[in-house]
């Protein structure tokens, strides 16, 4: 699987680490977190699983993260978010 580069921020919290910030409980609800920021922000957020098991979504992923999806901001107000499975 490919790795991010850099740490991991979390863009919940803010924090920049490698899995002690705020993770999600299962992957869909890091899938809805990461859909719901790519729409707002309108930029590309990662849905990573760090060593521990923890998913999260992400702007850069950590080095040692698996990307598990890279969610696309939409378009155009009109589209909806986008999941490429890596």
């Amino acid at each position: 699987m490919p790795r991010g580069t850099g740490r991991a921020t979390n863009p919940l919290t803010g924090q920049t680490d490698s899995g002690g910030g705020h993770t999600a409980s299962t992957e869909d609800e890091a899938r809805r977190q990461a859909e719901a920021l790519a729409d707002a922000m309108g930029i590309t957020f990662y849905v990573v699983r760090n060593g521990a098991g923890d998913f999260s979504p992400v702007q850069q992923p950590a080095d040692g993260c698996e990307i598990i999806a890279t969610v696309a901001p939409p378009a155009s107000v009109h589209e909806t978010p986008h999941f490429d499975r890596e």
